[in-house]
């Protein structure tokens, strides 16, 4: 969506709506991080666990990532082999 042409009829209004999304969203962003802390003071072995786990499924995703890459890539070479060209 294309940013208004200056002159609208709006009298600037969309900046203090941005400024409003942003304020909002760096609320949500706050309250997380204080989540996190708290939940860090309350029970390290917990966060610890978590953390874990999303590195784990980080890991499989990028594993599986690039088997599909390679999935691609050799059939792609089979089909260029098989042409002829």
């Amino acid at each position: 969506m294309a940013a208004p042409d200056e002159g609208t009829e709006n009298n600037g209004s969309n900046g203090r709506v941005t400024l409003a999304v942003v304020g909002a969203k760096l609320d949500m962003l706050t309250d997380k991080v204080s989540d996190v802390y708290d939940m860090w003071k309350a029970d390290h072995d917990k966060l610890t666990t978590i953390c874990t786990k999303f590195e784990d499924i980080d890991t499989l995703k990028k594993a599986i990532l690039g088997e599909v890459v390679g999935i691609i890539i050799a059939a792609a070479l089979a089909i260029y082999a098989l042409t002829g060209n």
